[in-house]
């Protein structure tokens, strides 16, 4: 037995939102917490810089109270919590809580039960979508892990949505409809910008406004990974793909 923790630094995931220069790794707050309190304590940081303590507070399922001074850091800790019920981000955690081995021997929190045997995903860490506690029900119901309605685009520099999608903020895409039961399946729109993936937009609802013309309504958008990975031809417009293919393609190295 050591008194000596041995834990992966503070990874590049873990500042999708910023950087704060004495930010804690996740992998200590989430040893720490359990260790001295139970489920349903509140926990207070009088001085939570971007919050990790909340996140990790969070993640064991206590409550947190933060006091910051900075509104920098507070619009920081408001953009990680956030971040939480975003489906890439918790793909994320989930993928990266595999390495917090504290937490699978603590049997208090209780993270590891109701393990989903046909999420791939979930096969390796023994972890799914519901056993994290401060999670809520995915946008996209794992059911689609395979169902192919993620709908692929091109968005380039002349399209009027370009800066709205490279800023994810785009509200609609307009397109030339090229095959109506494509749309007609698509839940989801998959976009390529400037050659790059990072994530998808929600599809709320598609517009015929010409025989040739479509203008889709676009939803929450739902990051899948940290930074653009550019993938040149790997995608072509107008395909359906799958959750699990859009994984592949923003996060080959997984």
């Amino acid at each position: 037995m050591t008194d000596v923790w041995r834990l992966p630094a503070i990874g590049r995931w873990e500042k999708s939102c910023g950087k704060h220069p004495t930010q804690k790794p996740l992998s200590v707050l989430t040893r720490i917490i359990p260790s001295c309190t139970d489920r349903g304590d509140w926990i207070l940081d009088p001085f939570s810089g971007s919050s990790t303590t909340g996140i990790a507070a969070n993640l064991c399922d206590r409550r947190f109270a933060g006091i910051e001074q900075s509104d920098e850091f507070c619009q920081m800790s408001k953009a990680r919590r956030e971040e939480l019920d975003n489906v890439g981000v918790k793909a994320d955690l989930k993928r990266h809580i595999v390495d917090l081995k504290t937490l699978k021997s603590a049997g208090q929190l209780n993270l590891f039960q109701g393990v989903d045997k046909n999420d791939s995903e979930c096969q390796d860490s023994g972890l799914s979508y519901e056993t994290l506690p401060f999670d809520t029900t995915p946008e996209t119901e794992q059911a689609i892990n395979n169902d192919k309605c993620f709908l692929t685009c091109y968005v380039r520099k002349t399209d009027e949505e370009y800066e709205d999608f490279v800023n994810h903020k785009a509200k609609t895409y307009t397109t030339t409809l090229k095959s109506r039961p494509k749309l007609e399946k698509s839940k989801y729109l998959f976009p390529m910008v400037k050659g790059a993936v990072d994530g998808y937009y929600k599809i709320v609802k598609c517009q015929i406004t010409t025989e040739k013309q479509v203008q889709i309504t676009l939803g929450k958008y739902i990051s899948l990974t940290n930074e653009w990975h550019h993938i040149y031809e790997k995608m072509k417009p107008w395909e359906l793909l799958s959750k699990d293919d859009c994984y592949k393609l923003a996060l080959p190295k997984i």
